[in-house]
């Protein structure tokens, strides 16, 4: 994929959310070290799970940017932490559940 140097980015929201994770997802799927990472968790959809995660936890903390064509995503963290609240406890749990503990 080819990517003009002149492009400008465009700040992405939660109802971006179904895009942002597909060019994730199709990004990383062959990706050796993420593979190795999760190679014991049995949950079939596992790098969604993944994407899903950090695609939320970064829309809490910190920024994600598409080009303008919309075919490429940078997610951007900060230093900033995320309050502790309802959404934060049901992210997290919702991911343990998902993985299992040995993930």
């Amino acid at each position: 994929m080819e990517i003009e140097n002149n492009s400008e980015l465009i700040s992405a929201n939660f109802k971006d959310k179904p895009l942002i994770v597909k060019i994730l997802t199709d990004s990383f799927k062959n990706d050796p070290c993420l593979n190795w990472l999760v190679e014991n968790v049995s949950n079939k959809n596992k790098l969604k799970v993944i994407v899903n995660y950090v695609v939320d936890e970064t829309l809490c903390t910190g920024n994600i940017y598409f080009t303008n064509d919309k075919k490429a995503v940078v997610l951007w963290k900060n230093e900033n932490q995320e309050k502790f609240s309802f959404q934060f406890i049901k992210r997290n749990l919702s991911f343990l559940f998902q993985m299992g503990i040995k993930c």
